[in-house]
């Protein structure tokens, strides 16, 4: 849909991967591993994510006649989980396996909200001097009066944001002892993001400027 939507042609092959959060360095994977098996030699990889269209979704009714009906939010967390799979592995989010993980290596609340506070301001410092700018499409939003809203930069930073605001924020995925918080977690934002990936005759065919190699790629997890 996204290779349709972009302008390029219906004979251009296309496919979609998914890994959840990983799906667009899985795609960058995949074309880096076609390349090395001589199944192409130019490709477009990217990702992207729409947090604000999450819907919510309804199960079927397990019995005839049931009047009862659970409402899932799609935004964060497992939907439908196949019950033996909860029992073996659990259920958790994202967050609260942000939370598993610093509980397990004792990575405490404040290292992650220094680590959060470095990340924004060298987020904040990339956007003003414009060395992000060549890498940010300008998207034009119209209001439902008329109005555009542009949005040319990532909504997620916020690099005026300080170590006490930080540590004021709440744990709202584990009340009792939790670390991790709206702060220093991932954002629940929309977004994508593209690259192509080519051999380095493709490249030097095409006048591209390369940028970097992929050495190799892996995996971790399941």
């Amino acid at each position: 849909m996204a290779l349709l939507l972009a302008g390029l042609s219906p004979e251009v092959p296309g496919a979609t991967v998914n890994r959840l959060c990983a799906s667009g360095m899985e795609a960058v994977n995949s074309a880096a591993r076609a390349i090395r098996s001589n199944e192409g030699n130019l490709f477009i990889a990217g990702g992207s994510e729409s947090m604000s269209r999450a819907p919510f979704v309804m199960a079927k009714a397990e019995t005839a006649f049931a009047r009862s009906a659970e409402i899932y939010d799609t935004t964060i967390g497992w939907r439908f989980i196949n019950p033996k799979l909860d029992g073996q592995y659990g259920s958790d989010s994202m967050p609260e396996t942000g939370e598993n993980v610093a509980e397990k290596f004792q990575i405490r609340r404040e290292d992650q909200d220094k680590f959060a506070l470095g990340s924004q301001t060298k987020a904040g410092k990339a956007i003003e001097s414009g060395r992000m700018a060549k890498e940010l499409l300008t998207v034009e939003i119209p209001g439902r009066r008329g109005d555009v809203t542009i949005v040319n930069k990532d909504e997620h930073p916020r690099p005026d944001t300080t170590l006490e605001a930080l540590s004021k924020l709440p744990t709202p995925f584990r009340k009792e002892g939790g670390s991790v918080t709206p702060g220093n977690a991932s954002g629940v934002n929309d977004g994508a993001a593209a690259m192509i990936i080519a051999s380095e005759d493709a490249a030097k065919q095409h006048g591209l400027t390369i940028r970097a190699r992929v050495v190799a790629c892996a995996t971790a997890g399941s």
